[in-house]
């Protein structure tokens, strides 16, 4: 009876470290899932934001600048393209109204960079810059409000 009762002491205790210890990685895993994936996301949200404050950095500094470099359209609608394509990319990482927002302002911009294509570019800037100035600050308004 004796030898029954130890021996059935040890299988539960064998029985329990087994539960107890899948238990542990279970929980171990779940938290390391979640922990990478919260580090993605705040990850893909400060790419973003550099990505858009290098848009509006150029946009002023070229708005400063003395002379104007003859591709700055292609060079600020590269950038553009880089933040579509970045927000596409990293869509599922992102809320779908920041994504919305973010396709808004870019699309605006496209269609600003495409409008009077037959002037030079220093011409196109003088006529389009206050426009620019309010995408710029739609661009900031959302990494600061939404990113």
């Amino acid at each position: 009876m004796v030898y029954t009762e130890l021996s059935g002491g040890i299988v539960i205790g064998i029985t329990l470290s087994v539960v107890v210890y899948v238990a542990r990685e279970i929980v171990v895993r779940e938290y390391n899932t979640r922990k990478d994936e919260s580090l993605r996301i705040k990850s893909v949200r400060e790419d973003l934001k550099a990505y858009i404050k290098s848009l509006c950095a150029t946009w002023e500094n070229y708005k400063i600048s003395e002379s104007m470099h003859k591709e700055f359209r292609r060079d600020m609608e590269d950038q553009i393209r880089e933040i579509v394509d970045f927000y596409t990319a990293s869509a599922k990482d992102l809320d779908n109204a920041l994504v919305e927002e973010l396709r808004k302002v870019c699309s605006k911009f496209i269609t600003l960079i495409e409008a009077t294509s037959e002037i030079d570019d220093h011409t196109w800037f003088n006529d389009v810059e206050k426009d620019g100035d309010k995408l710029c600050e739609e661009f900031n308004k959302i990494v600061q409000e939404k990113i």
